[in-house]
């Protein structure tokens, strides 16, 4: 569709006369204020993304339209330029930038390395040989090979070869000073200073120059060439300081000039800075002192524009630098006051300017336009009336004045019986437009609003019928409206007291900004406070009014009306000043709001195909209902006082008219090509934090690491035709679920985002829909750290799995270990209970017998011997029945049962006995198995100690230290004899059994005794 639209147009520029250029050329400008880091701009070059660079004295400067980006040399930084005063631009096939400068030699840009090696400087080393010779490069071009040419200051020419990066000075006869440079097939030319024309082979680096310039008292031709350029035909083209445009023409092959001495015409009379061919094949000529040129190469015809301080869209300055042509036909003329560009779109809307009277210090502003039956125009205007005959270019400026005041023509209606009438700032006035006479109508002087105007002026007209009596209605703004009796030859206003017009008809507001009659006769209203109105035609006629419901969607958006315009349907378009436009259907009295159209709307007018023109902002816009689409035209401020101002008219040719101060554009609107959809977005900036990656963009996919979560992406769609509509949108999918319009920030940031695939999207809207292949995307994958990875889920399951095999294995082994148990206790309850039940078995039978034989001493020996043995088995049970209990297998539990055994039996032998535990912290687990051995032990020592010590006191000393336990049982008896250590039992199974059960502990047993006491030493690990 874009290569559609600019074929159109070129199609549209080509077809016209020349008399476009006959006419003042309007220029937009860009200087420092717009961005630029210096007004003067040596030269221009647009990029394969489209972005246009600006070489200036102070730096580089990328623009889109919208955004400058500066980018200069930084003392004592590797990145940036190698200097500030940039004489040359130029773009290779791999879209790397070489750039020259004046101050710092060569430097290369690639904008997809990273951030920190997108420059590489190339300056003189004094101690570096193979560095370049000279800091001072005035310009460059590249060879069909792709070595670089380099015109020096100093050192001649330089060839560099950008594979080795070394240079090589070509070797010639001559001055040393290069200032311009061109490619013509295998030749590139050099314009030297003081030495004419030098040529250089690019195939064997053999040079030819003029011997006849080695005289310098020789009156020769362009002794100094200071631009050199390439046309399309291979002709050469060259400036000098002989202020002669010279030409090397390719077919006749010789060398041609422009002498002064020729016609205004024919002559060239300044030294050519730059050249630039046009899209019409013209040459554009910058001069070094006197403007530009226009060189016409068919008629052989210049044309000399020069700027004009004193009007808008001039050029910026006589001294031009450069000229260069984008892709899309624009040029862009770089001048010591910033940038001139001729924007080829913006041509379309040629605007006519009116003149102006020196007494004049306001320029006047146009209210209305007409055009009659004799096709002659006439526009009404703060300063009276101008008209303009088909057939000449020239405007007549009709200055009007009635009793001293002189006319602000504010309307201009002509009535169907030919009668013209002009709304003033004083009143209503019949006009004849032959003699340019005015004169008030009847009953004026009696009427106290139409005798004079108040502080306002007529803004609408219309011929209408008032109960079958034809009247002419006015809009006096700010006085209701009045309108002319023709019958009673009398005005009707708000003053007049007997016929109470604001009640009868239902004025409700003061501020009527239009009346405007439909072609099925209906009469409607535009009003500034109560919004649309429509005439009641009936026995008691009167306007009812349509306004803004919030809680209505299908209402009208704001009761700011400011114009009406019908449409073929007979329904009405109506703008709003702050609720855009609406679409109001006369048969179901609804509207439709559209709220992608511009809020402030003023005028608006409906062309013949049904498209609606409006204008907003001082801008033009248009909605096209077939395609349900927006377009805005960026128009040059031509005047500098706003742009337009709300005006519109439509001729019944369907010409459109515009109206601003001083001037008015007009165009038939089948003429216009609408603005082309905005570049595809391209991104420009990459940052992780704000850290520049840059080189990541030049990937398919972005891969982050989870902790590089938060970055952020610039866009830009370079856009030099509308550049003040284009808007973004963006979205992240698998984020945002909807698009999100950043207006015109052309940057979106991220942060904090979970792990996962990403596609980032952006777009660029100028009010229409954005076709599917102009959008940018870029995938994002943020890699989730290790412990969210498929493979660490798969290494905790099975470390999982194992550990839930091995808890189960665990308590497998717990479960045959406690059947260990309870079958060692089963074992100990058989062993002991068995053998106790034999003996209590035996000790029966023998007391039978015993008995039988009366002897009762004996029979009563065994008796106790029995109860003494069921004694010993109920304890045993006992403390078999406490071992096994979970809850005992705490210490604490172990010495409360252990005081409660041995304190009873010790008393019962007159034995003292104490615990000592304080070196003993609280709550330590042992085990069932352990407690069990404890006790029995500690039991075992107590009961030793109780039979066959013979002490007064006991102690019990328990400890914990470096995680062991220290028992000790110490009794102040008569002590141990060799021969008890080694005995089998002192008590029951006596030491034997103490010693096996510390051993079941894995522990370690001391026994020490004397004649003064007993110590049994214990200790084992805790777990």
């Amino acid at each position: 569709m874009r290569t559609f639209l600019k074929s159109g147009l070129c199609w549209w520029l080509c077809c016209s006369t020349y008399a476009l250029y006959g006419q003042n050329l309007f220029f937009d400008k860009l200087t420092t204020q717009n961005g630029l880091s210096n007004n003067k701009v040596n030269c221009i070059l647009q990029d394969k993304r489209g972005f246009i660079w600006f070489g200036t004295e102070d730096g580089l400067n990328r623009y889109d339209g919208n955004t400058m980006v500066i980018f200069r040399s930084q003392p004592g930084s590797s990145s940036g330029l190698s200097g500030n005063i940039v004489t040359g631009l130029h773009l290779d096939q791999h879209q790397i930038m070489w750039i020259t400068t004046a101050d710092g030699g060569l430097t290369r840009y690639d904008y997809r390395l990273p951030y920190a090696q997108q420059f590489k400087k190339y300056r003189h080393l004094p101690h570096d040989s193979t560095s370049i010779p000279v800091n001072i490069l005035n310009a460059l071009v590249e060879d069909k090979r792709g070595y670089l040419w380099l015109a020096t200051s100093g050192y001649g020419i330089l060839r560099f070869n950008k594979q080795t990066e070394r240079f090589d000075q070509i070797k010639y006869q001559g001055v040393k000073t290069a200032l311009a440079l061109t490619l013509r097939r295998d030749t590139v030319w050099a314009g030297m200073q003081g030495s004419g024309l030098l040529k250089i082979d690019t195939r064997t680096s053999h040079s030819i120059s003029d011997t006849s310039y080695k005289s310098a008292y020789l009156k020769l031709p362009h002794v100094t060439v200071t631009s050199l350029y390439t046309d399309p035909a291979e002709n050469v083209w060259y400036g000098s300081w002989d202020n002669i445009l010279y030409r090397y023409n390719a077919q006749l092959k010789k060398e041609e000039n422009f002498p002064v001495a020729a016609s205004p015409v024919t002559a060239f009379t300044d030294e050519a800075s730059s050249f630039a061919d046009d899209h019409r094949g013209q040459l554009w000529i910058g001069g070094r002192y006197e403007g530009l040129h226009l060189f016409d190469q068919q008629r052989k015809t210049f044309q000399h524009i020069v700027p004009n301080p004193q009007k808008a869209g001039s050029l910026l300055s006589n001294k031009i630098n450069c000229i260069y042509r984008d892709r899309d036909g624009n040029m862009w003329l770089g001048t010591d006051k910033g940038v001139s560009t001729y924007n080829l779109y913006q041509q379309q809307f040629t605007p006519q300017v009116l003149p102006v009277k020196s007494t004049t210090t306001q320029p006047g502003r146009i209210n209305d336009f007409y055009l009659d039956a004799q096709q002659t125009l006439w526009i009404a205007t703060s300063d009276g009336l101008f008209k303009k005959f088909k057939i000449s270019p020239a405007f007549t400026h009709i200055l009007l004045n009635y009793q001293g005041t002189n006319l602000a023509v504010g309307k201009i209606h002509q009535s169907t019986n030919g009668t013209f009438y002009l709304g003033t700032n004083y009143s209503l006035f019949q006009f004849n437009p032959s003699t340019h006479a005015i004169a008030l109508l009847s009953d004026q002087a009696q009427d106290l609003v139409m005798s004079k105007i108040i502080a306002s002026r007529i803004v609408s007209i219309v011929d209408f019928k008032i109960n079958n009596q034809p009247v002419l209605i006015t809009a006096p703004y700010g006085h209701f409206l009045t309108y002319y009796d023709f019958a009673a030859q009398k005005w009707v206003s708000r003053a007049d007291s007997a016929r109470q017009i604001i009640a009868r008809l239902d004025l409700k507001d003061n501020l009527i900004r239009k009346l405007y009659k439909t072609s099925p006769g209906g009469l409607w209203m535009a009003t500034a406070k109560s919004g649309l109105a429509e005439w009641k035609n009936s026995q008691s006629p009167h306007f009812i009014y349509y306004q803004h419901d919030p809680i209505n969607p299908r209402s009208l958006s704001s009761d700011n009306v400011y114009d009406i315009a019908e449409d073929q349907h007979h329904n009405l378009w109506v703008s709003t000043y702050g609720g855009g436009l609406n679409y109001f259907n006369t048969k179901t009295k609804t509207f439709r709001h559209f709220p992608e159209s511009p809020n402030l709307i003023q005028g608006i007018t409906v062309d013949k195909s049904g498209k609606v023109w409006m204008v907003s902002n001082g801008n033009l816009h248009s909605y096209d209902p077939d395609q349900n689409q927006f377009a805005s035209y960026h128009l040059l401020d031509y005047e500098s006082t706003g742009g337009l101002n709300g005006s519109i008219y439509q001729d019944p040719a369907g010409t459109i008219y515009l109206g601003a101060s001083n001037y008015f554009i007009k165009f038939k609107p089948s003429s216009i090509q609408s603005p082309a959809q905005p570049e595809k977005p391209v991104f420009t900036d990459f940052r992780i934090f704000d850290t520049y990656r840059n080189e990541l963009l030049q990937q398919k996919e972005i891969k982050l690491a989870y902790n590089q979560n938060f970055f952020s992406f610039t866009f830009s769609s370079p856009n030099y035709v509308n550049p003040d509509n284009i808007t973004y949108s963006y979205r992240l999918e698998g984020l945002d679920k909807s698009w999100r319009n950043a207006g015109r920030v052309n940057s979106a940031g991220y942060t904090n985002l979970p792990a996962g695939r990403y596609i980032f999207k952006v777009r660029a809207v100028n009010g229409a829909q954005v076709p599917a292949n102009q959008v940018t995307t870029m995938a994002i994958t943020i890699v989730p750290p290790f412990w969210e990875r498929w493979w660490f889920y798969g290494l905790v399951t099975a470390v999982l799995a194992s550990l839930i095999y091995l808890m189960y294995q665990y308590r497998i082994d717990q479960l045959l270990k406690r059947q260990a148990i309870r079958n060692k206790i089963a074992q100990d309850l058989h062993d002991s209970v068995g053998s106790t039940l034999s003996s209590i078995s035996v000790y029966s039978q023998v007391a039978q017998i015993k008995s039988s034989a009366v002897e009762s001493a004996e029979v009563n020996q065994l008796l106790t011997k029995i109860s003494t043995i069921s004694n010993e088995m109920i304890s045993e049970m006992n403390d078999i029945v406490w071992a096994i209990n979970p809850v005992n297998d705490s210490l604490d539990k172990i010495i409360i049962r252990i005081e409660s055994f041995g304190r009873p039996l010790l008393r019962a032998n007159n034995i003292v006995f104490k615990i000592n535990r304080d070196a003993l912290p609280p709550g330590i687990d042992v085990g069932m198995e352990k407690s069990k051995d404890i006790y029995l032990i500690l039991k075992e020592a107590l009961t030793n100690c109780a039979k066959h010590a013979g002490a007064q006191n006991v102690t019990l000393h328990l400890k914990l230290q470096h995680k062991r336990i220290l028992m000790q049982v110490i009794d102040d008896g008569k002590g141990l004899t060799d021969a008890d250590q080694l005995s089998p039992s002192l008590s029951g199974n006596g030491l034997r059994n103490i010693k096996n059960r510390v051993k079941n502990l894995n522990g370690q047993l001391h026994i020490s005794s004397n004649s003064n006491g007993t110590t049994i030493a214990i200790n084992f690990k805790i777990t």
